[in-house]
C-alpha cells in the first residue's frame, strides 16, 4: 500500500487509516482485505473507522503488518 502522508503526520489512528484505506480508486477494497486479514467482519472495520468501536492492540500489530510498516 502506498501512502501520501507519513504516519507521523497524524495524531489519530482513524484519520491515518481512513487515508490509508481508501474506498475509491485503485486501492478500492483495501478495507475488505484488511477485515479478512484481521479475521473480522467488514462492518467492524467500518465501525472502528467511523469512531463507534476501537481496534485492539493485537489488531494494531496486524494492521501494521498489513500496511507493510517498517520498524
Amino acid at each position: 500500500m502506498k501512502h501520501h502522508k507519513s504516519i507521523f503526520d497524524f495524531t489519530d489512528y482513524r484519520s491515518y487509516l481512513n487515508g490509508a484505506l481508501p474506498v475509491k480508486g485503485a486501492e478500492r477494497g483495501a478495507r475488505t482485505r484488511l477485515a479478512s486479514f484481521l479475521g473480522c467482519q467488514n462492518g467492524f472495520v467500518s465501525q472502528v473507522l467511523g469512531g463507534l468501536a476501537d481496534f485492539s492492540l493485537e489488531h494494531a500489530i496486524k494492521i501494521s503488518k498489513f500496511l507493510q510498516h517498517t520498524r
